[in-house]
């Protein structure tokens, strides 16, 4: 109440830009540093803490209202691509890593915090 009262809204853009869904142990590690990095660059990220099942994650990643979520599997890793699903188009694609960035610059826009 005290916020309401003060005109405080504390959930104003609570949306994540990126959401990251680790697959496994190896694949966990890698996407640590890839949450770092992406917030280092000025993206709201997170990232799965409780290796929860693949559907639990997009269940959770709506929950953050993600715009998108990157999987990262055995294949991602090995190959250096994220498989990037938009949240709002419903599609998925694959991008080598060294493209994340200008790719999430293009489809974001202004919205997100740069440093």
């Amino acid at each position: 109440q005290a916020l309401d009262l003060e005109n405080i809204n504390l959930l104003k853009n609570n949306s994540l830009d990126v959401y990251l869904v680790p697959i496994g142990e190896k694949e966990k590690e890698y996407a640590f540093s890839l949450l770092a990095f992406l917030r280092l660059n000025g993206f709201k990220a997170d990232i799965d803490y409780m290796d929860r099942n693949l559907k639990a994650n997009f269940k959770q990643a709506d929950r953050y209202n993600s715009k998108f979520v990157i999987i990262i599997g055995e294949e991602e890793l090995r190959e250096r691509v994220l498989t990037i699903k938009d949240n709002e188009n419903h599609t998925e694609e694959k991008l080598k890593e060294e493209f994340l960035l200008g790719f999430l610059d293009e489809k974001l826009g202004d919205e997100h915090e740069e440093i």
